[in-house]
Order: C-alpha cells, then sequence, then structure tokens
C-alpha cells in the first residue's frame, strides 16, 4: 500500500498519513486526499464548552470575586467544535468528506458521499482566500493546491450521478 502513496510526490507527510487512513476506512481505491475546515455552526459540544465555561465563570465571578479569563486550551477547543475540520478524498466512485479525528488529524468515518461533478468549477465558490466545495449538508473549505491536486485525481471519463 505504501508504494502507492509514493506515486504522489508532492504530498506532504501529514497528506499521505491520511491518504493511509482514508484508504484503511474507505479501501484501497482513495486516490487522493486533502484535509480542509467546514463551515462554521455552533455544534452541541461547543454549545456544552460555553455553557460550562459560564457556570465556572458566575461561579467563580460570585463566589470569589474573580475575573476568569478563558485559556488556550479552551479557546482552541471552541475552535475545533465550531469549524470542525474535514477531509476530502477522491475514489473509484466519487467525492467523500470524512470526518477527522480532533486528537491525531485522521479520518475517522464518513460523512458524506458526492459525485465527481461536485468538483467542477460551477459547483465550487470562493470564500475568503479559499475555495469551498459543497456537500449534501454542509460547506468545506480547502486550499486551491489542494482542490487541484482532488480535482487531478478524478478520471476523466467518469460516470454519470444516477438519476
Amino acid at each position: 500500500m505504501s508504494s502507492s502513496v509514493s506515486q504522489h510526490p508532492k504530498m506532504t507527510r501529514a497528506q499521505k498519513r491520511g491518504l493511509e487512513s482514508a484508504r484503511q476506512i474507505l479501501g484501497p481505491d482513495v486516490r487522493a486526499y486533502a484535509a480542509g475546515r467546514a463551515e462554521a455552526r455552533l455544534s452541541q459540544g461547543a454549545q456544552w464548552t460555553i455553557g460550562i465555561f459560564g457556570a465556572i465563570f458566575a461561579f467563580v465571578l460570585i463566589v470569589f470575586h474573580l475575573f476568569l479569563i478563558p485559556g488556550g486550551l479552551v479557546i482552541a477547543f471552541l475552535y475545533e467544535s465550531i469549524r470542525p475540520p474535514r477531509g476530502v478524498v477522491v475514489t473509484g466512485s466519487g467525492v467523500a468528506e470524512l470526518q477527522l479525528n480532533l486528537r491525531n488529524g485522521r479520518p475517522k468515518a464518513v460523512l458524506d458521499t458526492v459525485p465527481y461533478s461536485a468538483l467542477e468549477s460551477q459547483n465550487v465558490s470562493k470564500q475568503g482566500g479559499k475555495l469551498a466545495m459543497r456537500f449534501n449538508d454542509e460547506r468545506v473549505d480547502l486550499k486551491e493546491k489542494d482542490m487541484a491536486f482532488l480535482t487531478g485525481a478524478v478520471p476523466l471519463e467518469f460516470p454519470a450521478p444516477p438519476a
């Protein structure tokens, strides 16, 4: 399996690890992998974090008359909850969106699949210096070079999506 990764010499080490992990989930037919961020939303994890920190903040303010400032870990967790990392892979049958593990950044589950046509220019929009690719339920922002890498892995003659 590692020989198939070496055919992509411009991939970073993290991309190679992500590709190998995606192949463990989806099988050997994964052709390309890129990581991006999902659109911002107030997830349940973010709501819990805000609620717990708010309760602790109020308790400490009332009891000890101290003003708490959230630490870097709370802010980092909030960012990861609001704009979660996502993986996008090109397979033999289409494009898949993967949930990435917060601890190590490797793919952990398939969230959605779409046909190759989702990578066509009319289906991709520019959002703040990045390219936004739309899946059924959410938008994933990718760097331009990652999008080019994904579109380069799409076969020239791909079947039309089922009606």
